[in-house]
C-alpha cells in the first residue's frame, strides 16, 4: 500500500513537471495556486506576525525619483524643509528603516509590531477606509485623551493627504521592513490588464 502511494505521488509528479499538454499546464497552474494561497501566504503571515506580508506598491507616494533604488541625500535635499519644520532632522531621517523609499511596483515585507510600538521614521501599512491600505512613513505621534494617533506622509509627497492623520493603533497592519525591487510590476500589470 505504501508503495502504491510512492507511485502514484511520481507519477503526479512526473505529471506537474513533464507534461506539456494544457491539461498538465492547467494542473500546474492550480497547484501553484493552491500553494501559495492556502501554504505559502498563511506561514508567511505566521512568521511576519501580521495578515499581509507582502505588499505592492501601487502609487508613487513613497517615490525617492529612482529607477530602482532610490537615493536619501537627493530626496532630504529637495524635502528637508517640510520635515525640518516639524522637528525631524536629517541625522534622525539617516536613521530610518528604508531611508530611500520605496518605488511603484516594488515588493515591500511587512511584519506586525508584536513586542514594540510604532515610531517615527516607521513605514507603516494602514487601513484608511479605501480599497487598499496605504504604505507612508510616520512623522508623528501624540497622545490624546489616553489614545495614541500617528500621522503620517507620503516620501514623495509634497504634504500629507487627509488620510495620513490621527491614524489609531488599530488600524495599522504593519511596517515594512525591506523591499523587492519592481518585482511588484507583474501584478501591476495584470491588475490593469484585467
Amino acid at each position: 500500500m505504501v508503495k502504491e502511494a510512492i507511485s502514484d505521488i511520481k507519477k503526479f509528479w512526473d505529471f506537474l513537471w513533464n507534461d506539456e499538454s494544457i491539461w498538465g499546464w492547467l494542473v500546474s497552474l492550480a497547484v501553484i495556486f493552491i500553494f501559495i494561497k492556502f501554504i505559502f501566504f498563511p506561514g508567511l503571515s505566521a512568521v511576519l506576525g501580521t495578515n499581509l506580508p507582502l505588499v505592492v506598491v501601487e502609487s508613487e507616494s513613497m517615490s525617492h525619483q529612482a529607477f530602482i533604488f532610490g537615493e536619501f541625500e537627493p530626496w532630504w535635499n529637495e524635502h528637508h524643509q517640510w520635515y525640518q519644520e516639524r522637528g525631524i532632522t536629517k541625522q534622525e531621517a539617516r536613521m530610518w528603516t528604508l531611508k530611500s523609499g520605496l518605488e511603484k511596483g516594488d515588493i515591500a515585507a511587512v511584519v506586525g509590531y508584536r513586542n514594540s510600538e510604532p515610531r517615527i521614521g516607521d513605514i507603516i501599512v494602514f487601513n484608511a477606509g479605501q480599497i487598499h491600505p496605504i504604505i507612508h512613513r510616520i512623522i508623528n505621534i501624540e497622545e490624546r485623551n489616553g489614545e495614541t494617533y500617528y500621522s503620517t506622509k507620503g516620501d514623495g509627497n509634497s504634504d500629507q493627504i487627509s488620510l495620513d492623520r490621527d491614524i489609531k493603533r488599530d488600524q495599522i497592519i504593519g511596517r515594512a521592513i525591506l523591499k523587492l525591487p519592481k518585482l511588484g510590476w507583474i501584478k501591476l500589470l495584470v491588475v490593469q490588464i484585467f
